[in-house]
């Protein structure tokens, strides 16, 4: 069944470029406004796989490895699996999001970033942990836990598999990644499988 992305209720399941995502809610509007409406935050339905937030062990999303490949090879793949599924045009579905770095600890050394595929804030996590189904195993977020300024490189914010806020070093490779993406209101997507 064919719904349009403003349809869909918080936390239900669908599918766009090939995998299942969660419809969340409006997330920061400021930054997702658009000519045509606005764009709604969804959340991978599981997992994607295994990676280190970063193969260097840097906790900046913006030079990391997994922003790399989050913006690179997957965006592809979503953009091929989007013509395969017969949209016309399949890089207007989605909304370039501004994440807001700011560590756990408040230090605003990392500023912001602009990304179509992202992963969610400690603070996007909290406002939709009512939504958001367990996954397998802990997942990363993009928030650091600290910055360079105060000797903390590389300690980044995760989801335990319990649903709990915690903390990994970012070249943990057996934490996932569970991307994250803002699609427009009038964006068309099936029911999950």
């Amino acid at each position: 069944m064919t719904k349009t992305i403003e349809d869909l209720d918080v936390g239900e399941r669908f599918r766009f470029g090939g995998y299942d995502w969660i419809a969340l809610d409006y997330g920061n509007l400021a930054s997702v406004y658009s000519i045509e409406g606005y764009a709604r935050l969804c959340l991978m339905a599981d997992v994607l796989k295994n990676e280190p937030f970063d193969a260097g062990n840097c906790n900046d999303w913006r030079v990391s490895s997994t922003r790399k490949y989050l913006n690179g090879e997957f965006l592809n793949e979503l953009g091929d699996n989007r013509r395969k599924e017969g949209a016309a045009l399949p890089g207007l579905d989605m909304v370039e999001y501004t994440s807001d770095l700011t560590a756990d600890d408040g230090l605003t050394d990392y500023g912001e970033s602009n990304d179509l595929v992202f992963l969610l804030s400690a603070d996007d996590y909290r406002r939709n942990r009512y939504a958001i189904p367990a996954a397998k195993g802990w997942w990363w977020l993009i928030t650091p836990y600290s910055t360079p300024n105060s000797g903390l490189p590389y300690v980044v914010r995760v989801v335990g598999s319990s649903g709990a806020l915690t903390l990994s070093d970012a070249h943990c490779g057996h934490n996932r990644l569970r991307p994250a993406i803002y699609l427009r209101e009038n964006t068309k997507v099936e029911a999950a499988l």
